[in-house]
């Protein structure tokens, strides 16, 4: 971006038109010569010399038959035929002309415009001066790259030397009008673009800040960043099962025995009520938009709609979350009956520490890939295949729950274990 308005920048201060003129001459620059090409027109009222620069640049500079002095196709001046100046311009270009490809630069760069010559001399002299400025070797994407601020100062201090060089003209009565007319929105745009550059600067600095900031933050915090990671997973999951152990509580101290009758069931039919939950998570979309269908249709069913809409996900939320509660209530229940025996069952196992349990057995594998975590890299594909362990547990857990739910119609018929019972021992008649 700073390239780019050094390069136009320059030509919008006195205007950019090409000049055209009889080609007579044209020559290539050498690498790393400022000059890309150059084309010399000579002819009996006019001479011209053309420079294509690096960087997209180009500079005409043209002494014309009326006795005008034109910079890129703009009037700058005048001359008479035959004065100190007009010989001395077509001295130079007869020399750049014969000059060596290579030295073509150095010629334009040594030229001294006439003592006696008006200010017009003078500002090609500065033309020229510019053009060929550029280190020999060092092209403009170069320098940009090596030194981007020193090219930036250059350019602003090339720009506030052309408006002084105007100014200057100005006293001297040697500028056209349009171009004094113009000169208070050129001081304006130099202002604008010193403004945008300084801001650019800004947000590079500021880019380059965050920059390092955030390498060292991270050169500091890597040996710790698996650490603290394990350890925010294992509040986390701490913190899950503080929530779901207080929402069984809740369901425990209000509907116990819906509660152990959804438990019972997803013990006794446990692969039935996997299936079941399974197919009724694919059904409940559509049975939401039949429903919401058939109150539609209907004009008493409209107001239930009311009804309806919330109350069915509601309801579909309450059935997940209940469910996995029964499903951790019982499997509290299966590991107290391994735990305790005789009078102790009676004594210690009861429905508030079956949920406690059951939560904590369905929550433990997040608990060790979260301690996993703590260990670093090396142990990232156990930390995996415990995360996928725990995540297939939820999913399973929460489907049997659904499933039992719906079984047991929310706990009000649950299924329980079919007993066999002894048929009866048949007397044998005595024989008569």
């Amino acid at each position: 971006m700073r390239r780019s308005f050094s390069d136009w920048l320059v030509p919008v201060l006195i205007g950019a038109s090409a000049a055209t003129a009889p080609l007579s001459a044209q020559e290539q620059g050498p690498p790393g010569s400022p000059i890309v090409s150059s084309d010399i027109a000579l002819s009996r009222g006019s001479a011209e010399l053309r420079l294509d620069l690096e960087g997209g640049r180009s500079l005409r500079l043209l002494l014309d038959e009326e006795g005008r002095v034109r910079l890129n196709g703009d009037q700058i001046g005048t001359y008479s035929s035959r004065d100190a100046l007009d010989q001395s311009w077509r001295e130079l270009l007869q020399q750049a002309m014969d000059a060596p490809t290579g030295t073509l630069a150095d010629v334009l760069r040594r030229w001294e415009p006439p003592a006696d010559a008006s200010g017009v001399a003078r500002r090609l002299d500065r033309e020229l001066e510019a053009a060929v400025a550029a280190p020999s070797g060092v092209g403009e994407e170069q320098r940009d790259a090596a030194d981007p601020d020193a090219y930036m100062s250059d350019s602003i201090t090339r720009l506030n030397e052309r408006i002084r060089d105007l100014e200057r003209l100005i006293e001297d009565g040697e500028l056209d009008p349009g171009v004094v007319a113009d000169l208070p929105e050129l001081r304006g745009l130099r202002d604008e673009i010193r403004s945008e550059l300084q801001t650019e600067i800004r947000e590079e600095l500021r880019r380059e800040l965050r920059a390092n900031s955030r390498e060292f933050s991270s050169a500091w915090n890597r040996p710790l960043r698996h650490i603290t990671r394990g350890i925010a997973g294992v509040f986390s999951t701490l913190m899950v099962y503080a929530i779901l152990v207080g929402l069984g509580f809740l369901a425990v101290f209000f509907g116990r025995s819906y509660l152990e009758g959804i438990a019972d069931t997803a013990r006794n039919a446990t692969l039935r009520a996997g299936l079941v939950g399974l197919a009724g998570g694919f059904l409940l979309a559509p049975a939401f938009i039949l429903g919401t269908l058939a109150l539609a249709i209907s004009i008493v069913g409209i107001p239930l709609l009311l009804v309806w809409l919330p109350g069915f996900w509601v309801a579909a939320v309450l059935a997940a979350v209940g469910g996995f509660l029964a499903v951790a209530h019982g499997a509290g229940e299966a590991f107290a009956e391994r735990r305790f025996t005789g009078t102790e069952w009676f004594t210690r196992a009861n429905s508030y520490y079956y949920v406690m349990t059951g939560v904590g057995l369905l929550l433990v594998l997040y608990l060790a890939a979260s301690v996993i975590t703590m260990a670093g890299p090396w142990l990232g594909f156990i930390e995996g295949l415990l995360r996928f362990m725990a995540v297939m547990v939820t999913v399973i857990a929460s489907l049997i729950g659904f499933g039992a739910v719906l079984l047991s119609r929310g706990g009000t018929r649950p299924v329980r274990p079919t007993t066999l019972t002894p048929e009866p021992d048949l007397e044998t008649e005595p024989h008569v």
